[in-house]
């Protein structure tokens, strides 16, 4: 599955980390995107630290949350393969929804498309409803269409998102400085 290639395709991956070297795992991820030929064109948003959400009130350390943009030439769920991987091989172990994990990367947008299987929803079904998602999004891409069915640009959905939370930037740099991918 993870060989499956398309054209050159623009997507975003949402990446989060509360556990251990929350930094040093997002730097991971984002070097396994560098350093492949499937992707080119990498671009990391700023991070912010922000509150766990959890289903069950279970006190977490705070996450660090950012988005990466690039292209990519693996098709969506090949794409899902690789970042699947990528968690793997940064410890993540899925235990019970929203635990503490050292990796979590999501698909949230791949292009203009819309995808409804039952381990793989472009775009990411909450991306509306989690501003720890859309506030690294629109820093990066703010007028970039959501398609259906959410229909609007990053920044509207930013402006309506019931979410009050409020990430707060830090200062950690996930792609070195002159360095080009």
């Amino acid at each position: 599955m993870g060989d499956e290639k398309a054209a050159w395709m623009r997507t975003y991956i949402g990446l989060g980390s509360n556990m251990g070297d929350r930094a040093g795992y997002l730097k991971q991820a984002i070097d396994a995107f560098c350093v492949s030929s499937n992707f080119r064109k990498v671009v990391a948003s700023p991070v912010y630290q922000t509150i766990a959400l959890t289903l069950d009130g279970e006190q977490q350390s705070h996450y660090l949350n950012a988005v990466v943009e690039m292209e990519t030439r693996l098709l969506p769920e090949a794409l899902l393969f690789f970042c699947q991987e990528v968690e793997r091989r940064n410890q993540r172990v899925r235990t019970k929804k929203w635990a503490p994990r050292t990796l979590d990367l999501d698909i949230l947008l791949y292009g203009d498309k819309q995808m409804n299987l039952p381990h793989l929803i472009i775009p990411h079904p909450h991306i509306a409803r989690r501003r720890f998602v859309l506030k690294p999004l629109n820093d990066l891409a703010p007028m970039v269409p959501v398609p259906l069915p959410f229909g609007k640009t990053v920044t509207e959905l930013l402006t309506e998102c019931p979410d009050d939370s409020v990430p707060q930037m830090i200062s950690i740099r996930l792609i070195s400085s002159g360095k080009t991918y």
